[in-house]
């Protein structure tokens, strides 16, 4: 976790300097960076589950689901959920790019496509 939390750190502390918010000091973007990481690793629990919650609703919603296992494995939509709810927590947060790339990525394995902002 701590290589995630040093990779993600960085890539966000990109972000805020190429999207400089206006509340935060050019000198406080490493520190914010920081603390916007923890935040968003903090928030990967209740994020799985929402999507226990998506997984569900599309067994219960599906006659042909055998199995909420089968919905994992072979629906695209739960990847294309997942990365959105992950970008949502950071497009929320106003950083710049990296939702929209996550959900340009799913988008291109998917076909689905979801903006960040969508709730």
């Amino acid at each position: 976790m701590d290589t995630v939390l040093a990779h993600l750190e960085d890539e966000i502390y990109k972000s805020l300097e190429y999207h400089h918010p206006e509340d935060i000091a050019k000198k406080d973007l490493r520190g914010s960076a920081h603390t916007l990481t923890l935040d968003f690793l903090c928030k990967l629990p209740h994020i799985r589950e929402l999507l226990h919650t998506d997984i569900d609703a599309a067994y219960n919603g599906d006659p042909a689901a055998l199995s909420r296992e089968e919905i994992i494995v072979a629906y695209p939509f739960v990847e294309t959920i997942a990365v959105q709810r992950l970008a949502h927590e950071l497009y929320a947060k106003n950083v710049a790019l990296i939702p929209r790339i996550m959900t340009e990525w799913a988008h291109s394995r998917t076909g689905i496509d979801l903006h960040p902002g969508t709730k």
